[in-house]
């Protein structure tokens, strides 16, 4: 299998101000990437991102909102790697009243925002041939009756 190095790279994380999304802009900084678009929906985090390290650059961006994204698109001239890694997860019975628009609400930020931002990216990403990792949950292959919609 061929591995990619990130050193020296440019990558963006979506999702990146906690959890798995925060551990990733950590280890590729770790791991030499140039510079790290660290995107997330909150702007009031950061600041946290920012002391990961200098190469971090925080980007506001809900995976939802075109404009956040051609926003960025407009912004990258360059990207090696894209980590789609950002996504929500409603507990809801899929009998419930609000079923169909958590559902709806899901898509739109676990399956639409990802491929939206991939096509836009799409040009940037085909010019250093670079990489793209869609993250996903155990929750999206295993049945619970909590997460109906999911």
């Amino acid at each position: 299998m061929n591995q990619f190095d990130v050193k020296g790279k440019t990558a963006l994380v979506t999702g990146a101000n906690r959890g798995i999304g925060k551990a990733f802009v950590e280890s590729l900084v770790k791991h030499g990437a140039r510079k790290v678009y660290a995107c997330a929906r909150d702007a009031s985090t950061f600041a946290s991102m920012k002391a990961i390290h200098e190469n971090v650059e925080p980007v506001l961006l809900d995976v939802t909102r075109t404009d956040h994204i051609q926003a960025l698109a407009k912004k990258i001239s360059t990207l090696d790697l894209l980590i789609n890694n950002a996504g929500i997860i409603h507990p809801c019975f899929n009998g419930a009243d609000e079923a169909v628009e958590i559902a709806r609400t899901e898509m739109e930020a676990n399956y639409f925002g990802p491929v939206n931002l991939i096509l836009a990216l799409l040009p940037v990403l085909k010019k250093t041939r670079g990489v793209i990792v869609n993250i996903s949950s155990i929750a999206g292959i295993s049945n619970f009756p909590s997460l109906g919609p999911y």
